[in-house]
Order: structure tokens, then C-alpha cells, then sequence
């Protein structure tokens, strides 16, 4: 798979899928499926590319369900061949839409796109799915604007799952997402608490891009090394040691925990309860026992 910066040229011609892709829910990737499926019937040398976004210092700050590192592993396990990555910044956001378009057609070589039919473009969110219709008819490219898609009544979204997150809803946003919520990252050294009351964790710092989580603890997974470990992660401060920084905090169960530097992921798979301060380390320790029946 490749990336290719939403300014950059290729001789390549594309099917390209239209959209924010910061979660991959089961809206986007029926987008992606339209996608392969006019792939398979062209039967050339036509690649299937996606849009997102990817910048350390957005104008408007924007919180992702996954980060952009997250998003292309994510995309790397899809049958998708290119991600077109726009850089999040201010001469971007002012682009008109028909110079939004223009890039696209110039750069990208689009035989078809593809969109869902809530899809806006372009400075102030001027284009919409009408207007890129008529601007694909005029310029020989196929257009194919797909039905959102909806769940328990409400509409797939990045901003629902987002919501869910921050109410703990994990299994829900699970749900809308066809995958766990996750966070990646490297372990870091942490204050050493949890080891020594025989409750060793593996610390990781929280992504600012992310979008927030409701601060509790929470039956996960732990994946490194090839494995799948069962676990509970606790998303939070330690009130209990006076300490208020947000951090995620996982005990691996039947492990030590000693990781430091690899890259680890943390499914979330429910949550379990809110943050609490203990009166002292023995309420602790018991408590975390229960927490671990709650991964059976």
C-alpha cells in the first residue's frame, strides 16, 4: 500500500473513496467494498485509493478515533492500494471546490468516485454530493454516491462513535466500528506502584490526536509479540497515589508486564467502572482482583 500526498502526481489511474476515514466504521468500509468491487470489473491496472487527513498542528484541532499511524495499519489489513493524505493546514482548508477538484482529477487520475451522500468538499463545506455528481458527468468519471448506513436508528458516524467513547460505551462503538477501539503505542517506564503491590502494568502515554475515552477501567486486550493477552486497563489518573495525570495504566493478566519500548495495542472491550480513590493500597488490591473477573 501506498501513501501519496494530496499534492503529489501519479500516472496511476485510481477508483477513489471520498471521506474523513478517521474511524474505518462499517459506513466507510462500504465505501471501500464499492470500491473493490469496480476494481474487480475493470480488470486493469486501476487502483483503489482512500482520502484522509494527517497533520501534527491542525488549524481547527481534530480529535480521530484512531490516529493516522493507527488508520494506515488499520488500512493495511484492507484491500485497499493507496491512501491520499491531505495535510491538515490552512491553505488546504481554503481551497475552493472546484479547486478541490481539480486536484484530485490532476493528481489521481479518478475513474470513478465514490461517496457517501452526506459527503461536503471544499472552503466552508461548499460542495456536496450534487455538485461532485455534476462535476464527475462533465469530466467522464463514474460516480457512485452509497446510502449511509445506520444502526439501532441512528446513522454510522464518526462523530456517534466518538460520543460513545466519552460516555465508556466501548462495546457499542465496537459495534459500529466491526472492530475493537484500540490505542497503540510503545511502553513507557512508569512510577512502579503496580509491581510492587503484585499488580505489575504496562504504562503508555495517550496520543493527543485521540479522541477522549471516559476515564474509568476497562476489560482489554493486550497484543504484542503475536499474542493476545486478557487484561484490565485502567484510563486515568491514580487518585489513589495522589497522582492526576491522564495515562493508560494495563495489567496484563499472568504476566509481568516488563515491555518497556515495544509497541503494544489495547482493545477495549467494555468498561468496567469509574475512577476511584482508595483509602489505602489493601481496598486497592482488592478491588483489582474483581476488576479481573470482569474479562471471563
Amino acid at each position: 500500500m501506498k501513501l501519496l500526498n494530496f499534492y503529489e502526481k501519479t500516472d496511476e489511474k485510481n477508483i477513489i473513496c471520498l471521506g474523513r476515514f478517521d474511524g474505518l466504521h462499517l459506513g466507510h468500509k462500504t465505501l471501500i467494498y464499492k470500491g473493490v468491487e469496480l476494481r474487480n470489473q475493470l480488470n486493469n491496472d486501476t487502483k483503489l485509493a482512500v482520502f484522509m487527513f494527517h497533520g501534527s498542528e491542525p488549524i481547527s484541532p481534530f480529535k480521530r478515533i484512531f490516529t493516522f499511524r493507527e488508520s494506515v495499519k488499520k488500512f493495511k489489513e484492507e484491500p485497499v492500494d493507496t491512501i491520499i493524505v491531505a495535510p491538515e493546514t490552512e491553505k488546504f482548508f481554503l481551497l475552493s471546490k472546484d479547486t478541490f477538484l481539480e486536484y484530485l482529477k490532476t493528481n489521481f487520475n479518478p475513474v470513478a468516485i465514490i461517496c457517501g451522500e452526506d459527503y461536503t468538499f471544499g472552503f466552508n463545506r461548499e460542495g456536496n454530493k450534487d455538485y461532485l455528481k455534476k462535476y464527475c458527468k462533465k469530466n467522464g468519471i463514474d460516480f457512485y454516491c452509497l446510502p449511509l448506513v445506520y444502526k439501532g436508528g441512528e446513522k454510522i458516524s464518526s462523530s456517534r462513535i466518538k460520543e460513545l467513547l466519552k460516555e465508556g460505551k466501548v462495546d457499542v462503538a465496537n459495534d459500529l466500528l466491526g472492530d475493537n477501539y484500540f490505542i497503540e503505542g510503545p511502553v513507557v517506564r512508569g512510577r512502579g506502584v503496580g509491581k510492587k503491590i503484585g499488580f505489575p502494568t504496562l504504562n503508555m502515554e495517550i496520543p493527543n490526536e485521540k479522541a477522549p475515552l471516559k476515564i474509568g477501567v476497562y476489560a482489554t486486550l493486550a497484543k504484542y509479540d503475536g499474542e493476545i493477552h486478557e487484561a484490565i486497563t485502567n484510563y486515568g489518573s491514580a487518585p489513589t497515589f495522589g497522582d492526576d495525570k491522564v495515562l493508560m495504566e494495563t495489567h496484563v493478566i499472568g504476566t509481568k508486564c516488563d515491555l518497556y519500548g515495544l509497541d503494544v495495542r489495547i482493545d477495549f472491550k467494555k468498561f468496567i467502572r469509574e475512577d476511584k480513590k482508595f483509602n489505602n493500597v489493601k481496598e486497592l488490591i482488592e478491588q483489582l482482583t474483581k476488576d479481573m473477573s470482569y474479562n471471563d
